[in-house]
């Protein structure tokens, strides 16, 4: 972004932008969608966009740390209850897939952002890595789970979760059913349960 707001009129544009942006582009695709789509929508002035990006590739990847910043919060605030790591694991997968059902059009975003912005893309996935990598070592080191490199564990957990989502949510346009959660719990439990073994 070129600039921030500081008064609280013009945060309140620029969140306007912002819902507008995620609405147009998640429904028309980035191409499709332009500059004066987002401002129509926004109602806002087609120099308001300019003030605050500098161009359509400037919006997505705003987009993509804002796409980032909120699933990490409300992944954090939905596992925070659960001390063991399996547990954790799985509520965070249902955390993740309910995120996703709910925020559709965002998740479609990110995609797009593989083929237009494919820096901002790998930016968000090593994030979500290095973090997720942390928690799982812990858990290692402790002895809860199976030894395994935590990186490797890392991005197969996080694969797995986003082609389900594309599968069973974003394909279908539905929520994940019963019987799929309760393979993800199977699946959990064999890559991190059972007894710990050395690498």
């Amino acid at each position: 972004m070129k600039s921030y707001p500081k008064s609280q009129k013009g945060k309140g544009k620029l969140q306007q932008l912002i819902n507008s942006s995620i609405k147009i582009i998640g429904t028309k695709g980035f191409s499709d969608a332009s500059v004066g789509d987002i401002t129509r929508d926004a109602g806002v002035s087609y120099g308001l966009f300019y003030l605050y990006f500098k161009n359509k590739d400037d919006l997505l990847d705003e987009l993509i740390r804002k796409y980032n910043h909120d699933l990490r919060y409300f992944l954090k605030n939905s596992t925070k209850d659960y001390s063991k790591r399996i547990e954790m694991e799985k509520a965070g997968f249902r955390a993740f897939f309910k995120w996703v059902h709910e925020n559709i059009v965002f998740f479609n975003i990110l995609l797009e952002a593989q083929i237009h912005r494919p820096e901002i893309f790998k930016w968000h996935y090593t994030t979500l890595a290095e973090r997720y990598s942390a928690g799982l070592r812990k858990a290692i080191e402790s002895g809860e789970i199976k030894k395994s490199d935590p990186e490797v564990m890392a991005y197969m957990l996080m694969g797995i979760a986003d082609f389900l989502a594309r599968r069973f949510i974003q394909w279908p346009k539905q929520s994940l059913e019963a019987n799929v959660l309760h393979e993800v719990d199977k699946m959990i439990e064999r890559l991190l349960g059972g007894e710990t073994t050395q690498m």
